[in-house]
């Protein structure tokens, strides 16, 4: 079995992708607004001996905080995470908003997404879906913070 290794791989595009593990099959794991791409450490640890596991920071989290350009839009985000499978086949995992995100990707590349589980995601698409407060979350210069404040208060 491969050598945890906790520093990120490289990947064409601008984010630090985590990838472990042995095998044909490949998982990919987005996470959502409240968390980043190391909450998914244990799932990666269970999955690894069977199939590659990668994972990675989304735009405006942990490591990838500070990558150029205006606050992500949902569409950017689907960019990001089709970088980030680069074109190789993978079972994509979304957590909450990273549920939104993997539908996208799937939606725009059905030859590269095989399959989706997503877990704890909304529907914003739905009719009668009041996603006003999420919009202005996404829209900030640190959505992980907003998000936070939005559920929890102001500090």
């Amino acid at each position: 079995m491969q050598q945890r290794n906790h520093e990120p791989s490289s990947c064409r595009s601008e984010f630090a992708v985590n990838e472990v593990g042995e095998g044909d099959r490949r998982v990919v794991l987005v996470h959502g607004v409240l968390d980043r791409g190391q909450a998914f450490d244990r799932v990666a640890t269970e999955l690894e001996s069977d199939c590659r596991v990668v994972w990675y920071d989304r735009r405006g989290y942990g490591t990838s905080i500070g990558l150029p350009g205006p606050p992500a839009t949902i569409d950017v985000h689907i960019d990001d995470l089709l970088t980030v499978l680069d074109d190789r086949p993978a079972i994509v995992v979304g957590h909450s908003f990273g549920g939104v995100i993997a539908l996208g990707a799937a939606a725009r590349a059905p030859e590269v997404v095989q399959s989706i589980v997503l877990y704890e995601t909304n529907i914003a698409w739905v009719p009668g879906w009041d996603d006003g407060a999420m919009s202005v979350v996404r829209a900030q210069a640190d959505p992980e913070d907003a998000a936070l404040q939005l559920m929890l208060g102001p500090a």
